[in-house]
């Protein structure tokens, strides 16, 4: 009787295993890479407004504000001496974004 041949897996248990566990690894840390940036870009985002909030209802308190204003008008009155920098578009602010004064708070309409 012949003796039958036993043929050689194209790859081996061990690379499958190994392959499998790095293919995790990379799909986990990836998840992980796109939940923090997404975080980070929500933070910059809310201090930026928090800070044109609070200008803008300075300025108006104190009377040199009117309910509707732009953050040119924050600049002119120099309640923000310098412009804002928007790190997650790397651009600067557009001075003719709308702030308004409902109910004693100040909402932002950022782009």
């Amino acid at each position: 009787m012949e003796e039958k041949k036993k043929r050689k897996p194209l790859i081996s248990s061990y690379t499958l295993i190994s392959l499998t566990i790095i293919g995790i690894i990379c799909f986990v840390g990836y998840k992980s890479y796109n939940r923090i940036k997404t975080e980070h870009e929500e933070k910059v985002l809310h201090v930026i407004t928090e800070k044109i909030k609070y200008n803008a209802k300075r300025c108006y308190l104190e009377n040199k504000c009117k309910e509707n204003m732009t953050l040119s008008d924050l600049y002119k009155y120099g309640y923000i001496k310098t412009e804002i920098f928007n790190e997650v578009t790397d651009d600067v602010v557009d001075p003719a974004t709308k702030i308004y004064i409902v109910n004693n708070e100040a909402m932002v309409e950022l782009d």
